[in-house]
């Protein structure tokens, strides 16, 4: 069953909602590294960029600072870094 999630914005005090989604992912590290590498790492997926793999992980998990746990992932990545520099 898929649900929003409504949070409070601590600098506007305006209520925002992220959903629907299908998984809030509890606070376990290698549980977040995990989807993080599936969703970057499989085959399928293709290593997309952080504003992309954002969105798609968006659609289905939810945990706070996912953006910024993406970032960093994404910046991390050796083979990223490798094609980067090459072109």
């Amino acid at each position: 069953m898929k649900r929003e999630i409504c949070m409070l914005n601590p600098y506007t005090h305006a209520s925002f909602c992220i959903g629907p989604i299908d998984y809030c992912v509890p606070e376990d590290k290698d549980l977040r590294q995990s989807i993080l590498q599936e969703a970057h790492s499989s085959p399928y997926a293709m290593h997309p960029r952080g504003h992309k793999m954002y969105h798609d992980l968006r659609e289905l998990n939810w945990w706070s600072s996912l953006k910024l746990a993406v970032t960093n992932f994404v910046a991390n990545c050796l083979k990223c870094q490798q094609v980067k520099t090459e072109h």
